[in-house]
């Protein structure tokens, strides 16, 4: 949507999205990440009702997302392919993407079409900032001139220091940039001047060199993402995973522990009960719960049940 300045000059009512709860945060998530250009999924982790808020701005050739969750999620998307994208953390709970933490002063710049494995912690806040490619192009060329900016990462964190608080005021956007003067096109100048200006001054100030060790580990956890949405009815053993993902139990045990804070056993059950989820929400009539229950992985609708209110707060027969 796009807001004209006399609409966005003012109240944080014209920017704020609604708070939804449940399923339907995950389809707000979902929707608003579609509408900017991502695909991918949202899936919840953590046990205990979901509650998400998403907000978003529109500005010519800029775009302003904002989300927050109050469970831990696992979130695979691959970003808008005609835009470089800044994901700026908003609070002090750090998300891992691609296995790189993003926090304090540290942002995270992602390439055209870059695919990306999120691991959001419960309470994330996080601030995303998307500029058309070519407008961005156009604007290291006429304004870094000899900046050696486009690396051949497709994701690059960036250290930001104090500059994150600039970054992190366009959530108010654009009243920290310009009061209530300008026109739709001096603000939307502005906003990518200044991002552009930030995002070359780390840019130029990062180590040569660096590298993104933990890439590998991310891999790992797709691997083993896509081994069990796969093979949701059959038995999934440990020593079946470390196969999947090339390490050695101690390793698996330890990763999964780090990225989701759940064991390999934990992980496992709750992409089950998310696919559950999912089919619960979208099934045909002929289809019962008992039947949705095995196709998930679950031999006991007891056992069931009792797993599925612990991990969303409601019982399958609610939530369907």
């Amino acid at each position: 949507m796009t807001e004209s300045a006399a609409d966005i000059t003012g109240a944080e009512s014209a920017y704020a999205g609604a708070t939804t709860l449940g399923f339907r945060a995950i389809e707000a998530l979902q929707e608003t990440s579609r509408s900017a250009g991502w695909d991918g999924e949202y899936r919840q982790i953590e046990a205990g009702q979901l509650e998400a808020s998403v907000r978003m701005k529109q500005l010519g050739s800029a775009s302003i997302t904002r989300e927050t969750a109050s469970r831990s999620l696992e979130v695979t998307l691959s970003s808008p392919e005609s835009a470089l994208t800044l994901l700026v953390p908003m609070s002090s709970r750090k998300t891992k993407i691609n296995g790189h933490g993003l926090c304090g002063g540290r942002a995270v710049l992602l390439s055209p079409g870059t695919e990306i494995h999120t691991i959001s912690p419960a309470g994330a806040d996080v601030l995303t900032i998307a500029i058309d490619d070519d407008v961005f192009g156009y604007c290291v060329q006429s304004m870094l001139l000899k900046s050696q900016f486009m690396g051949k990462e497709k994701l690059r964190t960036l250290e930001f220091g104090s500059e994150i608080a600039w970054l992190r005021a366009l959530s108010d956007y654009p009243t920290r940039l310009a009061g209530d003067a300008g026109t739709e096109s001096d603000l939307e100048a502005l906003l990518i001047e200044g991002v552009v200006q930030r995002v070359g001054a780390a840019e130029q100030a990062r180590p040569q060199g660096d590298k993104y060790h933990r890439l590998v580990k991310s891999n790992v956890l797709v691997r083993l993402a896509d081994y069990v949405d796969e093979n949701l009815e059959g038995r999934i053993t440990l020593s079946v995973l470390c196969e999947v993902g090339m390490v050695s139990q101690s390793t698996l045990q330890r990763l999964c522990r780090r990225e989701f804070g759940l064991s390999p056993y934990e992980y496992v059950q709750a992409r089950r009960l998310d696919a559950a989820r999912r089919q619960l929400q979208g099934r045909e009539r002929n289809m019962s719960i008992a039947e949705i229950a095995y196709r998930s992985g679950f031999n006991h609708m007891g056992r069931f049940a009792a797993t599925y209110r612990r991990q969303f707060g409601v019982l399958p027969s609610e939530d369907s």
